[in-house]
């Protein structure tokens, strides 16, 4: 009998063991989902941010190829047509392409209401897996590429200019210098030597300007 008694006090206290460890381990499972949770609402919030904060305009297209989600910079360049709900027929022919396996793709645009022309690229959301889901489309407006290439001329031509006159004032200073002395030098192979400086600074100077030249005509 106290054998008994014995084995059921054991066993009980073997399930109450096992009941704490298992509550143990679910809170600690609960804990670990709730961090989790906050993670990834804070990297959505993130990533949102980055989103709305880009300088490319992002749309996308759900399943039916209407407008999902977009950001400000979308609205922006799309204007009233662009809103969660809609259908967008401009670019309905890239994002068929796009679902048919043409991922990164991209195509121009024209706006009608604007006369801008806009560089549209776009990717499946999800290119691991074979199903047919969502497509974000990228939008870049090219009249801001255009000015950033013009920025970028107008950097390197300050470059070249500064450059230029720097290799310039060498030569032409030689010269100078050489014109000087050869009026109040009277050895003759001395005056024949300012000669020859004068001479190869004045080459110099013309292979330069020769450079420039063949560079804006893009020989080289």
């Amino acid at each position: 009998e106290w054998l008994r008694v014995g084995l059921v006090c054991i066993a009980f206290f073997a399930v109450a063991l096992t009941a704490r460890w298992l509550a143990l381990r679910a809170r600690s499972q609960e804990t670990l989902a709730v961090e989790r949770g906050e993670a990834l609402d804070r990297q959505q919030a993130i990533n949102e941010r980055i989103i709305e904060d880009m300088s490319d305009g992002v749309l996308v297209f759900d399943v039916g190829g209407r407008v999902r989600q977009l950001n400000p910079r979308a609205g922006m360049l799309l204007g009233e047509a662009a809103h969660p709900g809609a259908r967008l027929p401009a670019l309905e022919g890239l994002i068929d392409r796009c679902r048919a396996g043409a991922s990164g793709e991209a195509a121009t645009l024209r706006l009608e209401r604007s006369g801008k022309y806009l560089r549209a690229r776009a990717v499946r959301a999800d290119p691991a897996d074979g199903a047919v889901g969502d497509v974000v489309v990228y939008l870049t407006d090219l009249d801001d590429v255009q000015k950033q290439i013009q920025q970028q001329k107008l950097a390197a031509l300050g470059r070249l200019t500064a450059s230029m006159a720097h290799e310039i004032r060498n030569p032409l200073t030689a010269v100078t210098q050489a014109a000087d002395l050869i009026g109040e030098e009277k050895r003759a192979e001395v005056q024949a030597r300012l000669v020859r400086i004068i001479q190869d600074n004045s080459r110099r100077i013309e292979r330069m300007v020769r450079d420039v030249l063949a560079l804006g005509r893009r020989d080289e």
